[in-house]
């Protein structure tokens, strides 16, 4: 099976420069502010990571010498969102959804659609199930318990 990757589908091969910085540090502050209402509602939050295309799939795919993210390692993006989530409240969780696409990959199947960076019919099963997955053995939590789960 062929697929196509451009930039945004390998935005995880790209280091993280001041404006992708400034990008995590916003995020943190609309979620540091958004864990704080749910706290006082009775709920918590978990952040969950959709990787993109290139995180997925590069370890299956044979690149041609031109290819520019070929031997480019992989950012740090869901390692930070992770610290970050236990950074800014002891309620709030994370879900990498990485290894249920991978695993779903393994299995032969393509999340992803090939000409473009976007979930197709399979990847979006694959997210609603793990996201399910998560659901079953965490509970929905309330604040004040945590169920925090690691990676």
């Amino acid at each position: 099976m062929k697929t196509y990757f451009t930039p945004p589908d390998a935005l995880s091969a790209q280091p993280l420069g001041e404006m992708e910085i400034s990008g995590l540090d916003e995020i943190a502050r609309t979620l540091q502010s958004g864990a704080s209402l749910c706290a006082q509602h009775g709920c918590h939050v978990v952040l969950v990571y959709a990787p993109d295309k290139f995180r997925v799939l590069h370890d299956f795919c044979t690149f041609s010498p031109e290819f520019i993210y070929r031997n480019l390692p992989l950012n740090d993006v869901p390692d930070r969102l992770a610290r970050m989530a236990a950074s800014l409240s002891p309620t709030m969780e994370f879900l990498d959804l990485t290894p249920a696409l991978i695993d779903d990959v393994k299995q032969g199947r393509m999340p992803y659609d090939t000409d473009d960076y976007h979930w197709n019919e399979e990847g979006q099963k694959v997210a609603a199930a793990a996201i399910g997955d998560y659901i079953s053995v965490h509970g929905t939590g309330s604040a004040g318990e945590s169920n925090r789960s690691s990676r």
